[in-house]
């Protein structure tokens, strides 16, 4: 095949253009090599051939948005990163005095980390003896893949997905035998919607919990935020994409639990214009001024 850098490059921007997909926000080497998939697939040699091969098959165009969209991702995938999650977070969401609890898993892919999620807040109510109360937990996933979605919203799983799922939430949330279900208890308290976070606004908040570790190839974030007021007011952040995993309350904590020390989440809260942090995990986090709204900045610095 000819890989010409500068022929990948028309590639993309074309696929920008014509589709509004993201491209920039992928490295080269990872989208080179998902589009080299679907070129095998249809015997084509080169990138302009494909290229043309896209302005003739708008069915291709499909194909081709579906492999740029995979994500690899398991149920409590690194589940000492959810144990963290459980013993910190969690918590903290369930003690506040708020009528709802609404999470958000952006890029869900297939549902594995928004029922992941779901279950943790369930486990949580009923040992708190407080199960009449999970109707205040609203998880909401979304992608903008349509097959994810529709998988998503089968919520059933292969054997593969359970590899990081402990034994006593296996048996107590997904039945005993394939396709291996969530337990409607469960199943209920997630719901999914399509939304493309490069080029479409971010579900109406508030969220108390923002989950998004399978935004993955993006090198920058930003995030709409504004600062806590005088008075305490909970105030809103709603995530446009990262790739590591940040919870956002509406408290104004933001937890950063990061995959190589999960057992110390790091905090920070009520951030001030121009305050900069760095968390474990090699996260800057910049707060600043865009047109004139506060925003926070995420640059990934790995």
């Amino acid at each position: 095949m000819d890989h010409s850098p500068g022929d990948l490059s028309t590639l993309t921007q074309k696929i920008t253009v014509e589709r509004g997909f993201g491209c920039a926000s992928y490295k080269e080497k990872c989208l080179s090599r998902r589009i080299a998939v679907r070129m095998r697939a249809r015997g084509v040699h080169t990138y302009a051939d494909y290229a043309r091969l896209l302005d003739a098959d708008a069915a291709e165009y499909d194909k081709l948005l579906d492999v740029l969209t995979i994500n690899v991702t398991k149920l409590f995938r690194n589940w000492d990163t959810y144990s963290a999650l459980a013993g910190t977070v969690i918590p903290d969401l369930w003690s506040r005095e708020t009528p709802a609890i609404r999470v958000w898993s952006a890029g869900c892919s297939s549902g594995q980390e928004p029922y992941s999620l779901a279950v943790l807040f369930h486990r949580h109510a009923a040992t708190a003896g407080m199960l009449p109360q999970i109707g205040r937990v609203d998880v909401l996933g979304t992608d903008i893949d349509r097959a994810s979605l529709a998988a998503a919203q089968r919520a059933q799983f292969a054997e593969p997905d359970f590899a990081d799922t402990p034994d006593e939430l296996r048996q107590r949330y997904f039945t005993r035998s394939a396709p291996f279900a969530v337990s409607p208890n469960v199943r209920g308290m997630v719901r999914f919607e399509r939304r493309d976070l490069l080029n479409d606004p971010a579900p109406p908040g508030p969220f108390e919990l923002i989950a998004c570790r399978n935004m993955g190839g993006t090198d920058a974030a930003r995030w709409s935020w504004t600062p806590p007021p005088d008075d305490g007011t909970p105030v809103n952040g709603n995530i446009i994409a990262t790739d590591t995993l940040i919870f956002v309350s509406t408290q104004m904590k933001l937890y950063a639990i990061s995959a190589t020390d999960p057992a110390h989440p790091t905090i920070w809260s009520a951030f001030t214009p121009g305050e900069i942090a760095i968390s474990r995990d090699g996260l800057l986090l910049v707060t600043t001024k865009l047109n004139g709204s506060p925003v926070l900045v995420a640059y990934n610095l790995r």
